[in-house]
C-alpha cells in the first residue's frame, strides 16, 4: 500500500461471492432498481456508489461519500433489500 494522508480515503476492493448478488434493472429512462440478496446464513454489510461525483442521484437514505451518492445497507441472512433512484 503507497503511504496516505491522513483523513484521506481508502478503498479496499472486496472479494466476489455467489451468495450475495447485486442487480440492477432500469424500468424505464430515467429510473433504476438495485436489489442484493444474500444467501449467506450471516448478515453482509453492502457498499454500493452509484453514478459519478456531482451526478444528480434521487433516491432516500443516500449517503454522499467522497462526492458519490451511496447506499449503505446491511441485508439479513436469506433476506434482500431493493432501492429505486431516479438520475
Amino acid at each position: 500500500m503507497t503511504d496516505r494522508a491522513e483523513g484521506e480515503t481508502l478503498l479496499i476492493g472486496a472479494g466476489s461471492s455467489r451468495q450475495v448478488q447485486v442487480t440492477q434493472t432500469r424500468p424505464d429512462g430515467r429510473t433504476a432498481r438495485l436489489t442484493v440478496t444474500n444467501a449467506r446464513a450471516v448478515p453482509v454489510d453492502v457498499e454500493l456508489p452509484i453514478g459519478s461525483p456531482g451526478a444528480q442521484v434521487d433516491a432516500p437514505g443516500l449517503e454522499r461519500i467522497d462526492g458519490i451518492q451511496t447506499w449503505r445497507v446491511t441485508v439479513a441472512p436469506g433476506d434482500t433489500a431493493t432501492l429505486d433512484y431516479r438520475y
